[in-house]
C-alpha cells in the first residue's frame, strides 16, 4: 500500500470519549477508509487509551497491552510492543 503523506499515520486521541468524537464530527461509528488496517494498542492503566475502539469502529483490531504502572501512556512503551512490530513487518512500513 503506498504511503499517503497527506494523512497522519497515527493519532493518540481518546476516541472512546464522546466529546472528542463529537469535535471530530464522528458521533456515529467510526468509519475507516478502504485499505487502512488500524491496530489499537491500549493499556487499562492509561487514562487516555484504556479501552478498545472495536465497539466504535468494527474494522479496528484492539490489542490490550501492559505498559507498567509508572507511565502507562508512554509512547515508547506502546511502540516497543510486539503486535505493532508484527504489523510494521506485515505492511513493510519501514
Amino acid at each position: 500500500m503506498p504511503r499517503r503523506p497527506d494523512h497522519p499515520r497515527h493519532l493518540r486521541l481518546p476516541l472512546t470519549w464522546p466529546t472528542i468524537r463529537h469535535s471530530l464530527g464522528q458521533d456515529a461509528a467510526l468509519q475507516l477508509p478502504d485499505g487502512i488496517e488500524w491496530l489499537n494498542l491500549h493499556d487499562a492503566g492509561d487514562i487516555i487509551a484504556q479501552s478498545g475502539l472495536a465497539a466504535l469502529a468494527p474494522a479496528v483490531r484492539d490489542e490490550p497491552v501492559s505498559n507498567g504502572i509508572s507511565n502507562p501512556h508512554s509512547a515508547l512503551r506502546y511502540v516497543e510492543k510486539q503486535p505493532l512490530a508484527d504489523l510494521i513487518v506485515k505492511t513493510g512500513a519501514l
